[in-house]
């Protein structure tokens, strides 16, 4: 399925995001200004941004307007999460009519069971009434809601996974000519019908949007393969269905080590059923990785052009890890030695190696000497590199990076 983003720049006309600090709730998609009664704000579905949070009792918010629900294709989708069902009577999660001879759309809970419910009316006293199957939303868990309507007059309801819909054919056609405003968490109007409930993202689109999500297929070897806890292998041509019901929706938990088996030239293919989209991104994480591993063992050559026709000779420099005969021959190591002097019996091996104490400083660093019998100061026209110099019985010692040697008796 395309995500949200992708939807509502696409279709989007109203999106109620519930994010504000304070104050009204606001449209990021169009002008609709909603006026908070009572309800509270506390932390969204995602566990991240904020919700809607209603009493049940007299808490409400009115928009500025009906909120126009688009003509033909359109698509309502919000998540909701309330911690019991309504006990007594039928409950208002929002709506924009007022009843039988009104326009509108109306969505609410039923009482007891915790059932959502759509309801439709019309001016000729026309109404349409359905549940969303048998799924209780009271149970103090979020809750995915989405209906849509399509040019045919047909509407659909899908719950949580989005997969599972309840489907009716209606001439009912709430193209947002309602006579009320749109309102949350009650009945409009009639000032009743009170939830004790939450709401997050309320998204109003002006066509169907897709509700399967994008599927990934692997192709290697010419054949498409999906992964589980091993690969497994489709054949050389795919359908549709393949991809429904064999394609992957998230690539990332497939482990390096099922990526490290497939060698050769391995593609990627992806299929959704957003229309809009012409490109896809897809992230795998590795091991760190460096050209030392692309080249070792290799014999590699570096190619440089150049116009200047007095240049016979060119230089590469390349940076390397900090490195010692240790990384080469690690602890311990054998030395073959012939000789054919019969009166020999072993042999002793000495490493010189170009190595300084101060190899082990990485960063700038000053000798600092201390005496209490200081006699006199000497000039030095450029910067001693000893430490300790004896001369005539007495000890110089030399600052590094200094103009002064001290001497010191």
């Amino acid at each position: 399925m395309a995500n949200m983003i992708d939807n509502m720049n696409s279709y989007g006309t109203g999106w109620f995001k519930f994010n504000e600090t304070s104050g009204n709730a606001t449209d990021s998609k169009g002008t609709a200004v909603g006026t908070i009664t009572g309800a509270t704000r506390v932390i969204g579905w995602d566990g991240k941004g904020s919700a809607l949070s209603f009493d049940g009792v007299d808490d409400f918010v009115t928009f500025n307007s009906s909120i126009a629900i688009p003509i033909g294709n359109k698509s309502i989708r919000l998540r909701v999460k309330s911690p019991t069902p309504p006990l007594n009577t039928h409950r208002m999660i929002f709506g924009n009519t007022r009843g039988v001879g009104f326009n509108g759309i109306r969505l609410g809970v039923r009482h007891t069971s915790g059932i959502p419910f759509l309801y439709l009316t019309d001016t000729s006293g026309a109404i349409l009434d359905i549940n969303f199957g048998t799924v209780n939303v009271c149970d103090n868990q979020w809750h995915d809601i989405l209906i849509t309507f399509d040019s045919s007059n047909i509407v659909k309801l899908y719950i949580d996974d989005l997969r599972n819909q309840i489907t009716e054919s209606t001439l009912l056609r709430p193209e947002g000519i309602a006579s009320d405003n749109f309102e949350i968490g009650r009945r409009v109007v009639h000032n009743d019908s009170y939830f004790n409930f939450q709401i997050d993202e309320l998204e109003i689109y002006n066509n169907v949007i897709s509700v399967i999500s994008d599927k990934a297929l692997i192709l290697h070897g010419g054949v498409y393969k999906y992964y589980t806890t091993s690969w497994q292998t489709i054949g050389a041509t795919v359908t549709e269905l393949d991809y429904k019901t064999k394609g992957m929706e998230d690539i990332s938990s497939i482990p390096e080590s099922a990526w490290s088996g497939l060698t050769g030239s391995v593609e990627l293919t992806l299929w959704s059923d957003f229309q809009p989209k012409s490109e896809a991104q897809f992230n795998i994480e590795t091991t760190p990785f460096t050209l030392a591993d692309e080249f070792k063992g290799k014999e590699v050559k570096v190619l440089e052009y150049t116009d200047n026709p007095s240049q016979v000779e060119s230089k590469v420099e390349t940076e390397v890890e900090p490195y010692s005969i240790y990384d080469e021959f690690g602890d311990t190591m054998e030395v073959l030695y012939y000789t054919d002097d019969t009166a020999k019996t072993k042999a002793d091996l000495e490493i010189t190696a170009n190595y300084s104490p101060l190899d082990e400083l990485d960063e700038d660093f000053e000798v600092v000497t201390w005496s209490n019998a200081i006699d006199e100061v000497v000039q030095k026209s450029t910067p001693q590199l000893s430490t300790d110099v004896v001369q005539d019985g007495t000890v110089y010692a030399t600052p590094l990076n200094l103009e002064n040697v001290v001497k010191v008796k």
